[in-house]
């Protein structure tokens, strides 16, 4: 058994153990076992960053040749470096990042072999070159730690010692700007001179992702304003910005209104539909017009691809963590070093008045994270926790590995004692993804998978962790490649149940979490409307001191789903281990009551706060709202008109309805009653399920506004709410996603476009009692004027009629919507639904001109396709 495979059954053990604990069982080798937990990278990774190299300095460098190595223990290995001041500017404190290139690519060219025996690379390996000259930098990042060391203790002890030595722009303006008087700089600085390494690391990596975004966005600007009509200039123009026959000019004086400050932005969307990673970036022919060769070699060797050191991943994905301060120390000089290159300075002072501003609005939905949706308990949370300790908790989980220890307590800190939001989750959440992966990978019995940080294979992530299958492949697919989905993934009883999974292959995590959980996971990390929290915080595009003073009601809702996550491998109750852990911290903590508290959060979970069948419940709630309002003051007023009010009673009389002539929609009594029965007695006997609105709204319209005696009756729109409320909790409650494939925030599962698609015709509902007021209200106060001509007091006719139509195209749009929900996926309900948003999109557009064409056309066809 190699030294990988042996830690990965000690993690295993240590799981299925802590539930023994959990029913009180062998509390002695839990703890023994304890002992023996770690957590490494693969083995190659392992190599490729902290193995132990013997180096030889000689003073100088074409002495290497020459040079014979003498009393040498078989074992070690050793490389030769040359004197390392060449690697150096120390006049300028700066990396001398050529010289560095040099000697690596010479080294590899010289000793190929050597290096790849050592670190055990197949010679015909693609990326050989890569991972040996990663590994060469490593060396290098290791020697000259100690001079950029020096630099920091005795020149630059402080932000304004950087100021004085790297000047305003490299301080101020080269990585992304802050709020007010802050600067990222110095933010980061902060964290490296209280010792927090790694988290000035993490968060630098972050926001050197982002600047290098905003240079490729300006590059990509400059080149396409050269090789088009100008259209920024003729942009500019627009919006009353200075303007110069040259780019670089006009570049520079974009200090307008507001207008343009979302300019590159656009110009983004322009560029890729979704912002680019540091790898990408790096691949990108703009990036290497700006950067010098060097620079973008030792960026590729430092932050990524996969086959180099891959810092930026292996920190934000979890994998690596307490890093020691050398890696902390090349980092802040190569963005020095960056910031001074001449290329940089001119893009980013020539575009710096649109140059992209720090995100402050994280998520785009009108839900809202209150305490009705989320945790019903969240924000009771940070009050319990700054005062009771919270540590014993975190202690006593058998799922915290010891190296996720330490950095969950510094999370807890900054998030419960200096109310730093933004660095708190910043920390939470790489760890939080390693237990994940921790408990997914023995879980489902691909315990190899929890070292998956591979230098030529894909991390297992969330994205992997959190799939309905473990193999990621569903079963089949339909016509236009959408996939026939079932209700459930089959059950062990019931194999031959058409699903897209195999109930062999399902991720066992789900069951191991449950449901609700799993959805709220989905809430904070995937769904399309919500947060996406962590891919925010993990590519720069977030202000760190915006975020602190306005979200944190986001934070208490993910701490709500952590701790609720941490609390099902809690050994709260285990008896042994709480004395052991409150002898050894001497803390005093009201166990009972802290235990209590956290089952209390766990079981508090209501409505997933961003799950597209929240946004469909709360739109179809204000749809029946708005229903009530036209009906009480439309519908209700047209009667009154045709049946009481002598000025316009006269004008039903004479403007009848020919025979066979159209009406805005539909005929009433006919088609849309037909179409309700339909599909009402579908979801009777296919679903089981009674429609909110059919029977009270259509026996409201059949004993009222049939009857011209009892129009005037108000409607009752309690029991639609009450029913609507029930099947939230029931049949239409949100679920995780069986079609997930990968990104959801970039790419919607197949359900969820299905549900996106049923919101848009309840918008269009909206949008058709809207435009018919205001349409209404125009004609009203011409007849009551008596100013009207004679086309105006038909059409006011025919509006009246037109608003009876209304009422029973809404409640069959409602009833098709519940159909649509609970039918599966295939050709005939797609075009079925199709039709059905065709035509509420179409109808607040035709009311006005009453060019009734289009909406016959496609009630004709929603008739052909259910007959």
């Amino acid at each position: 058994m190699d030294q990988q495979q042996e830690f990965s059954s000690v993690e295993e053990e240590i799981f299925y153990f802590g539930k023994k604990l959990q029913n009180k069982e062998e509390f002695e080798y839990f703890q023994n076992l304890l002992n023996k937990e770690q957590v490494p990278l693969s083995q190659n990774v392992n190599k490729l960053l902290f193995s132990p190299i013997k180096t030889i300095i000689l003073d100088n460098y074409y002495e290497i040749n020459n040079y014979e190595i003498n009393n040498c223990k078989d074992e070690e290995f050793i490389v030769i470096l040359p004197n390392l001041d060449q690697f150096l500017n120390l006049n300028e404190k700066l990396l001398n990042l050529k010289q560095i290139v040099n000697f690596i690519q010479n080294e590899f060219i010289k000793n190929e072999q050597k290096y790849l025996n050592y670190l055990q690379i197949n010679t015909n390996d693609t990326f050989k070159e890569i991972k040996i000259s990663s590994f060469l930098l490593r060396i290098i990042i290791n020697e000259i730690n100690i001079y950029l060391q020096n630099w920091i203790n005795n020149n630059l002890f402080n932000f304004n010692q950087f100021i004085l030595q790297y000047g305003n722009f490299t301080c101020f303006e080269f990585l992304p700007k802050m709020e007010g008087d802050n600067y990222l700089l110095e933010y980061l600085l902060n964290f490296y001179f209280k010792k927090e390494y790694n988290l000035c690391l993490q968060i630098g990596l972050t926001y050197l992702e982002r600047t290098l975004g905003d240079l490729l966005l300006l590059e990509y600007v400059r080149k396409k304003e050269h090789s088009s009509d100008n259209t920024l200039q003729n942009n500019l123009q627009k919006n009353n910005c200075d303007n110069s026959c040259d780019i670089d000019n006009t570049l520079q004086n974009i200090n307008c209104d507001n207008s343009c400050d979302n300019f590159l932005q656009n110009e983004c969307v322009n560029y890729s539909s979704r912002e680019l990673k540091i790898n990408e970036l790096l691949q990108t022919q703009e990036i290497s017009t700006i950067l010098n060769k060097e620079i973008l070699f030792i960026l590729k060797l430092f932050t990524g691809p996969l086959q180099g050191l891959n810092l930026r991943n292996l920190i934000w994905h979890g994998f690596l963590n307490n890093l020691t301060n050398e890696f902390t120390n090349f980092f802040i000089f190569l963005i020095l070093t960056i910031s001074k290159e001449g290329n940089v300075i001119n893009i980013l002072n020539l575009g710096k008045f649109i140059r992209r501003k720090l995100e402050k609005i994280i998520f785009s939905t009108n839900l809202e994270i209150n305490l009705q949706n989320g945790n019903l308990y969240k924000h009771e949370i940070i009050p319990f926790f700054r005062k009771n300790n919270i540590n014993l908790f975190l202690e006593n989980n058998y799922l915290i590995s010891k190296r996720n220890l330490q950095d969950l307590k510094l999370s807890f800190h900054y998030i419960l004692n200096e109310n730093n939001y933004f660095i708190g989750l910043s920390i939470l959440f790489p760890n939080l993804e390693h237990l994940l992966r921790k408990c997914f990978t023995i879980k489902n019995k691909c315990v190899n998978r929890l070292y998956s940080a591979e230098s030529d294979k894909v991390y297992t992530t969330f994205d992997e962790i959190l799939h309905p299958s473990i193999n990621n492949i569903p079963l089949k697919a339909i016509g236009g490649g959408f996939l026939n989905v079932t209700n459930n993934i089959p059950n062990k009883e019931d194999k031959n149940e058409e699903s897209i999974w195999r109930y062999e292959d399902r991720n066992k995590l789900f069951d191991e979490l449950g449901e609700d959980l799993i959805l709220q996971l989905f809430d904070i990390l995937f769904f399309k409307n919500g947060p996406r929290i962590r891919d925010k915080l993990s590519h720069g595009v977030l202000c760190p001191i915006y975020f602190n003073n306005h979200y944190k009601e986001l934070t208490e809702h993910v701490l709500s789903i952590v701790l609720s996550l941490l609390f099902k491998f809690n050994l709260l109750f285990n008896n042994n281990l709480i004395n052991s852990l409150e002898n050894r911290n001497n803390e005093s903590t009201n166990m009972e009551e802290l235990f209590n508290f956290l089952n209390k959060i766990s079981s508090g979970f209501n409505f997933p706060i961003f799950h597209p069948q929240t946004q469909l419940l709360k739109d179809l709630q204000n749809s029946l709202f708005n229903f009530k309002i036209f009906y009480e003051e439309t519908i209700i007023k047209i009667f009154k008109y045709q049946n009481e009010i002598e000025i316009t009673k006269y004008l039903f009389i004479k403007y009848k309805m020919e025979k066979g002539e159209k009406r805005s929609i539909i005929n009433m009594e006919n088609d849309l009653i037909l179409i309700l029965n339909y599909f009402n007695n579908i979801l009777k006997i296919e679903f089981n399920y009674e429609s909110i609105v059919y029977n009270d709204l259509l026996n409201h319209s059949n004993n009222n506004l049939l009857n011209n005696n009892n129009y005037y009756k108000e409607l009752n729109i309690e029991n639609c709410l009450n029913k609507l409320n029930k099947y939230s909790n029931t049949c239409l409650k949100p679920k995780y996603p069986k079609t997930f494939c990968g990104k959801v925030g970039n790419t919607n599962s197949i359900e969820f476009t299905k549900i996106i698609k049923l919101i848009d015709i309840i918008n269009h509902c909206n949008e058709m009692f809207i435009s018919f007021n205001e349409i209404f209200k125009e004609i009203e106060e011409s007849v009551l004027s008596r100013k009207g001509y004679a086309r105006q007091r038909k059409q006011f006719v025919k509006l009246s009629k037109t608003a009876i139509d209304i009422y029973y195209q809404y409640l069959t749009f409602i009833v098709m919507i519940e159909y649509f929900y609970f039918s599966e996926i295939n050709d005939k309900t797609l075009k079925e639904r199709n039709i059905v948003l065709r035509l509420a999109k179409c109808l607040p557009a035709n009311l006005k001109t009453l060019s009734l064409d289009k909406i016959a056309k496609l009630n004709d066809e929603l008739k052909n396709c259910i007959n």
